[in-house]
């Protein structure tokens, strides 16, 4: 599951440069209103790496952190849910 944390991690000048970025880059325009504090989506993690060799995952890499392969994204509803650092288990309901 893919969890929006309450907080956002860039201040306004900073969310506005990513904003124009990934726009620019992927034509995707990144709202203001997007749902913070619950899970958002699903995903499937296939391998975590050191490098990123794809120009477009160096984007979003930090050099010497780790990076997670993803596949299969896929938005959910959005389902209210208290965050924590790092990965965590989630009881998402059956349905």
């Amino acid at each position: 599951m893919i969890h929006a944390s309450m907080r956002f991690a860039l201040n306004a000048a900073e969310f506005a440069q990513l904003r124009k970025q990934v726009l620019k880059k992927y034509d995707i325009w990144i709202s203001d209103d997007l749902p913070r504090g619950g899970i958002v989506g699903q995903v499937q993690l296939v391998d975590c790496v050191l490098s990123c060799h794809d120009k477009n995952d160096a984007f979003w890499h930090n050099r010497d952190d780790y990076a997670f392969v993803l596949r299969d994204a896929r938005p959910l509803p959005f389902q209210p849910a208290k965050g924590r650092l790092h990965l965590f288990e989630f009881p998402f309901p059956a349905e």
